[in-house]
């Protein structure tokens, strides 16, 4: 489950922006911090993983700082200022939660999950 997540603009003309997202679940955590070093971090006592530690930085490739969370939030707040629909819609959070849900599902059971889009 997805137990944080933020966007923070401390001050304008700011140049980078804070942003973290933590997946949490029964077994650990997995926390993103795309404007930080490019790493995530896992924490875990799950079976397996025991050699590692409580915590372990996971290298990723060197991305772009920022990503597009900014230019995401600067497009809803536009949207929310001009009274017009944001960029991204509940339907399209649906839709990515029902992916992340098939993903879930196909890993537990190692099958296949088809999605119906409506």
């Amino acid at each position: 489950s997805i137990r944080a997540g933020y966007l923070l603009d401390p001050y304008p003309d700011y140049e980078d922006n804070d942003l973290m997202m933590a997946f949490e679940g029964s077994d650990g955590s997995l926390g993103y911090f795309p404007n930080g070093p490019t790493t995530l971090r896992l924490r875990t006592h799950a079976e397996g993983f025991a050699v590692a530690g409580e915590t372990r930085e996971v290298r990723m490739q060197e991305q772009r700082r920022g990503g597009y969370a900014f230019e995401l939030f600067s497009g809803f707040a536009a949207a929310v200022e001009a009274g017009s629909p944001p960029p991204v819609t509940e339907e399209d959070a649906l839709y990515v939660l029902r992916v992340a849900e098939a993903a879930y599902e196909s890993s537990r059971s190692g099958a296949e999950q088809a999605l119906e889009w409506s």
